[in-house]
């Protein structure tokens, strides 16, 4: 397999990470219903409603995706959409709806995720978590066995998510006491749960953030080299799980600030200086280590510069910062803020994308990134932390 292969694959692989968007924002909705369903029986009935809609929401989501990329291989759109060469457009076609179905599968499977994370058992979905690259290993080591078409190797991933959701969601159903049958039936309840108080933000920030990130691949593919698209592939996929282990961290503190609001003062504090201290010490390591594993991996065959290295630490220390504000600011209102936030920061980052890619290759839209996030998003969201927290402090009688 060669780096051109190589480059397709993990693009086609990692499309569904543009479309956010199919969670409609419904996780934050569901994590804040959970972690409030212990204080009363209304609250735990609101809980399971909302759940159960979210389910059913979720589930004409992922039919709509799936019929999207369908109608897009009818009419031969994947090529001129993904940037690929011709070697590799016939097989789009076809190739890329299949990759995608696991990963519609597991859209309203997802929640289960959302519920274990309000019911405080974070811990259990980052345990099930593992099952996701195990699974991915698997499936690659199988078709790679089965010698098929090269962008259906992309379908690995999609399949490690697909047993992570569904695993999160039996486990999710079990610990609430839930049967499968009061999330699939309409059941009358005495208030409709509002779900898109917040999942309408929810969705907009599920859609800005990450294809802020993400399109970081679709800007190389179009301005710049087929190398530089291979080497930013190497590395962020080694920057990922960085990222994840301060992301996990982070999502641990939702439900107890989503019971606690803005009494929540000193455990931002703590938070955020845990969080940007874990970032910067993840971020050593990740500069350190990233380019002797990425030509362990590759054989010699790609290198990470030392740019694009450290463009990738300072990106993981500004983005594990900015975590403690983003999971205290999860109120309607502050959602709506954060919509707002990174509605600009997916601006700014595109704009800058394009400027540099052409001139710094893969680690262009890095710092672009950067740039984009700590002034769109990491400042103004500790400004607004810090006056929710001191607003709630003079409405508390003396």
């Amino acid at each position: 397999m060669g780096l051109e292969s190589y480059a397709y694959i993990v693009l086609v692989g990692t499309l569904f990470q543009l479309i956010p968007f199919a969670d409609l924002g419904m996780g934050a909705a569901v994590v804040n219903a959970v972690a409030k369903r212990l204080d009363s029986r209304e609250l735990s009935a609101n809980a399971l409603a909302t759940a159960a809609l979210a389910f059913r929401t979720l589930t004409a989501s992922a039919l709509v995706i799936l019929l999207a990329a369908i109608t897009i291989s009818l009419f031969g759109a994947w090529p001129s959409l993904l940037g690929l060469t011709p070697a590799f457009a016939a097989s789009s076609l076809w190739a890329i709806p299949v990759v995608l179905l696991p990963f519609a599968l597991s859209i309203p499977l997802g929640i289960g995720q959302r519920i274990l994370i309000g019911d405080g058992r974070n811990h259990i979905a980052s345990l099930i978590g593992v099952v996701g690259p195990v699974v991915a290993t698997a499936a690659t080591f199988v078709l790679l066995q089965l010698g098929t078409a090269p962008l259906l190797l992309a379908i690995a991933t999609p399949l490690g998510i697909f047993a992570v959701s569904l695993t999160c969601f039996a486990v999710a159903l079990k610990r609430c006491s839930w049967r499968l049958a009061d999330i699939l039936l309409v059941r009358r309840i005495r208030r409709r749960p509002k779900l898109w108080s917040s999942a309408a933000p929810m969705m907009v920030i599920s859609i800005t953030v990450p294809l802020a990130m993400q399109s970081d691949r679709l800007v190389l593919s179009h301005f710049s080299t087929a190398f530089e698209l291979s080497e930013y592939s190497i590395a962020a996929q080694m920057y990922v799980p960085c990222f994840s282990i301060i992301s996990m961290a982070a999502v641990a503190l939702w439900p107890i600030f989503s019971r606690s609001g803005a009494a929540s003062k000193p455990l931002w504090i703590r938070a955020m200086a845990s969080l940007s201290g874990g970032g910067a010490v993840l971020a050593l390591a990740f500069v350190l280590l990233v380019d002797p594993i990425a030509r362990l991996i590759t054989k010699d065959k790609l290198a990470v510069g030392v740019d694009l290295a450290i463009g990738m630490g300072s990106l993981l220390v500004v983005m594990a910062t900015h975590q403690a504000s983003a999971v205290l600011l999860t109120s309607p209102a502050n959602l709506t803020f954060q919509a707002i936030c990174s509605t600009i920061m997916l601006i700014l980052n595109l704009f800058l994308s394009v400027l540099l890619s052409p001139y710094m290759g893969a680690s262009g839209v890095v710092w672009a990134s950067v740039f984009a996030v700590a002034i769109a998003q990491l400042v103004p969201c500790i400004i607004k932390a810090r006056l929710f927290m001191q607003n709630d402090r003079q409405l508390v009688p003396a």
